[in-house]
């Protein structure tokens, strides 16, 4: 019935409809608003519910659309949220209408948002001034700061988690046209107490552009892209790394007094780094292999050549092992002498 255009529903049912509380406009979903109030109303909508409270329907569409009760309860999103409206498959697009998305409010009301990156790119295109950056900056706070917290579990001192954090402090510092005025933070808080953004839909539509690759110790390294831009209209990447590079070191930026990220902002620095030519698959697989590698050592080799099916297998301890290389080697000059010792005895004996 809810599928049912308006104007096709029989007067009867358009009265009870009213008296629900609909209109022809908020039947249909509301297409005529601008897409970040539609963005902002799913947002709230879901903001703060607990999953046993959502109806049997939503449970089931958020299942679909590869989400968890543990992701819920941790404020976290799957994987499925960072792919485009056209790569969702028909049945998760149907899905995700039915929570109240569309193809604009599913990416952010950026109809334009790219798909991820190919990075097995030329030399002219790593020298291109169109063209992705890659950035590590290096905040010099401690890494426990954040190490409960990097991916989203949550901690009384960072409740939400730390890439989001970044990733949106850095894009609203880039593309929110907040201008550098004040060393008072309290200059860049909106009026509803959230951090200042001028052009809201302008930083909606780019902040995409952004996206964290790892955050590592030492002591809070974080690794990023800057995505090119998609229309000549955009600002490139090599003009929005100079100006990030700018706003860390003035003390009145929007970004060092950034009510959620000025700490950090004003205790890091930013360098370009040159794109790794390999692509995000090659690069998941290098590294699930380097963890892999770096769990074994010469105190735990032995556990390489067991058998996973069978029973756990102890390695010999430091100490054994030298004993055992200390026996082995006796008992091979032993063997070796016996054989010489052989070898005399006959040709002594021969005529």
């Amino acid at each position: 019935l809810f599928k049912t255009n308006w104007m096709a529903l029989p007067y009867s049912q358009q009265i009870v409809a009213k008296l629900l509380g609909f209109s022809e406009d908020t039947w249909a979903g509301c297409p005529t608003a601008l897409c970040l109030d539609r963005f902002g109303y799913i947002s709230r909508r879901f903001a703060g519910v607990a999953w046993s409270s959502l109806t049997l329907a939503e449970q089931r569409a958020w299942l679909l659309l590869e989400h968890t009760p543990e992701l819920w309860a941790q404020a976290r999103v799957p994987k499925t949220m960072e792919l485009r409206w056209e790569e969702l498959t028909p049945e998760q697009q149907s899905q995700a209408t039915l929570l109240g998305h569309s193809a604009g409010t599913w990416q952010g009301c950026s109809q334009n948002r790219p798909a991820r990156i190919d990075l097995n790119i030329s030399a002219e295109e790593a020298s291109s001034p169109v063209r992705t950056v890659r950035v590590q900056m290096a905040i010099q706070r401690p890494y426990s700061e954040i190490s409960g917290n990097v991916y989203g579990a949550q901690v009384a001192t960072l409740p939400t988690s730390f890439i989001q954090l970044f990733e949106r402090s850095i894009a609203r510092a880039l593309f929110c046209g907040n201008p550098p005025v004040s060393t008072q933070s309290g200059t860049y808080v909106g009026s509803d107490g959230l951090p200042l953004c001028i052009l809201k839909e302008q930083y909606e539509a780019q902040r995409g552009r952004i996206e964290v690759i790892s955050v590592v110790e030492g002591s809070i390294i974080v690794d990023f892209y800057i995505r090119a831009n998609r229309t000549a209209q955009e600002v490139t990447s090599p003009l929005l790394f100079e100006s990030l590079e700018r706003l860390v070191t003035q003390p009145n930026s929007p970004l060092t007094q950034d009510m959620e990220f000025g700490n950090y902002a004003r205790a890091s620095t930013v360098r370009e780094v040159p794109l790794a030519y390999l692509e995000y698959e090659e690069r998941a697989a290098a590294l699930k292999f380097e963890n892999l590698r770096s769990a074994y050592s010469t105190e735990n080799a032995c556990q390489l050549s067991s058998d996973a099916r069978a029973p756990a297998r102890r390695c010999p301890s430091s100490a054994a092992r030298g004993l055992v290389e200390g026996a082995t080697h006796a008992l091979l000059l032993g063997l070796a002498s016996a054989i010489v010792a052989s070898l005399d005895h006959s040709s002594a004996s021969s005529p």
